[in-house]
């Protein structure tokens, strides 16, 4: 049998109806030659957006989970910059964002990919999306 993989997965609903899901391993990968660059917070749309833990349905706004992502808040790293896509949106970093905006920060640094990243999953985002179903889909490629 094999483990299900253990690394964080970025997703995001592009074209109405698919989920698009990137390994985030493979993303900082990709990223190691893009330059360091400092965005505005206030031009991250994730920022104001309940899609980046709340918006698929995988997970729900309890104390419990809301205590979970400050304690990540917390304990986020701004030495790190954010991942973003061609198109600005944040692909890893949200706890990040968030620290740095606690903190009165303005900008936070950010790498921005130049071209699109093909996901490595793609699936019909239709009603509550289950994370064991795509963590599924991660641990079938490791066969």
């Amino acid at each position: 049998m094999a483990e299900l993989r253990t690394s964080r997965l970025a997703g995001r609903v592009l074209g109405g109806n698919l989920l698009h899901i990137w390994d985030v391993e493979r993303l900082w990968r990709l990223s190691r030659e893009l330059e360091v660059v400092e965005v505005s917070i206030d031009h991250l749309a994730e920022f104001d957006s309940e899609e980046p833990w709340y918006g698929l349905g995988a997970d729900r706004p309890t104390c419990r989970s809301v205590a979970i992502h400050a304690k990540q808040i917390q304990n986020a790293d701004l030495t790190f910059p954010i991942l973003l896509s061609s198109d600005n949106h944040v692909l890893d970093g949200m706890h990040r964002v968030a620290k740095a905006w606690m903190l009165g920060l303005e900008t936070v640094s950010a790498v921005r990919f130049r071209e699109p990243v093909d996901p490595d999953l793609v699936l019909e985002a239709k009603g509550t999306i289950d994370p064991q179903e795509i963590l599924k889909h991660f641990s079938e490629e490791a066969l």
